[in-house]
């Protein structure tokens, strides 16, 4: 979400991303954004003390939220909210009520740009989304995702979403764009890139000490970036890890990968809870534990295994992770670039 043009594509910072706690955001405005994921495995792994700081030594924390990327400039993603003080009115009088003042908390129909912390002219709010369709014929005849587009087009150019529609709020139009093939992802490179960086980074902290390498040798590692809130479940209990029980039944499609193949060395993950309305049934949806976007997971698996796992890693892109992901829960990125952003680079 945020105030971006329909062409840029927004994307979740992982919870692994730190910044200044004097002055955090993007460069070059602020003191600059970077991700701690390969270097806190590295330095724990070889039993060194790691806590992270700038390159100016200052203290970092966490920095969250939605950013892209547009050039060599990174870009944050917010959404302004405003209060409306509202009175109730007493039916007879037609007056105002005693005693009765509310307010209502509400998102503002404009947004002021932010590239790099600099400002610009406010631009209408945006919220952009994908629906992944299948390419499968429907049985009217022609493309499911024509079909829908066509839908979307004629039937939902004008909708009224959340609360106190009936008092003028919530009115937002709806454009869609014609359906077009997805681009083949580029999971291969990402892996490579990943793996080349770790190693990198192994050796450099490896300088402080002695250290067996065989932890790292004859294994690929994967990162698994949680792009919306997941509903996860193991053996019918609720967790917010993606264990390697979870994950091995999913990727050894074409692959003899099993449970003991699949090492879990680090989770960065938090929870949270989330429920809803549901509108045809009138009735309010379960309340669900759900681990927040952004979590990360390092595992690593045997090299030689890997290339049969490739079509299965980009299936669970697609489709995501974990319960109810046709209505957006679970969307999952492998190996997300901005895990190779290091300190030393931070932008």
């Amino acid at each position: 979400p945020g105030q971006y043009a329909l062409s840029e594509q927004a994307q979740v910072l992982p919870t692994t991303a730190l910044s200044s706690k004097a002055n955090p955001g993007f460069k070059p405005n602020h003191a600059g954004v970077f991700d701690s994921l390969i270097d806190s495995y590295c330095a724990k792994a070889q039993g060194h003390f790691y806590a992270p700081n700038d390159i100016e030594g200052d203290l970092v924390e966490p920095f969250s939220g939605f950013y892209s990327k547009e050039g060599d400039s990174y870009r944050v993603h917010t959404v302004n909210k405003r209060l409306l003080t509202r009175v109730g009115i007493n039916r007879r009088r037609a007056t105002a009520q005693d005693e009765i003042l509310y307010s209502l908390e509400v998102m503002n129909e404009s947004q002021g740009g932010s590239l790099s912390g600099q400002s610009q002219e406010s631009v209408q709010t945006v919220f952009k989304s994908s629906l992944l369709v299948e390419d499968i014929s429907a049985q009217e005849g022609g493309e499911l995702a024509d079909l829908l587009h066509s839908f979307l087009q004629q039937r939902c150019t004008h909708l009224r979403l959340g609360g106190s529609a009936s008092r003028g709020l919530g009115r937002v139009r709806i454009a869609a764009d014609k359906p077009t093939e997805a681009s083949a992802p580029c999971l291969q490179n990402r892996i490579r890139n990943f793996n080349s960086k770790l190693k990198e980074r192994w050796k450099l902290w490896s300088l402080l000490g002695g250290v067996d390498s065989r932890e790292i040798e004859n294994r690929t590692f994967l990162s698994l970036t949680i792009q919306s809130d997941a509903i996860l479940a193991e053996r019918w209990r609720r967790t917010i890890l993606i264990s390697p029980n979870m994950l091995a039944p999913l990727i050894s499609m074409n692959s003899s990968v099993s449970e003991a193949d699949i090492t879990l060395h680090a989770a960065h993950s938090s929870y949270g809870y989330r429920s809803g309305w549901n509108a045809a049934w009138g009735l309010p949806k379960d309340t669900e534990l759900v681990t927040n976007k952004g979590s990360v997971m390092l595992l690593s698996l045997p090299t030689e295994k890997v290339d049969g796992c490739i079509a299965a890693l980009e299936k669970l892109e697609q489709r995501g992770i974990g319960d109810r992901c046709e209505e957006g829960y679970g969307q999952v990125r492998v190996c997300d670039a901005f895990h190779l952003v290091m300190r030393e680079e931070s932008v």
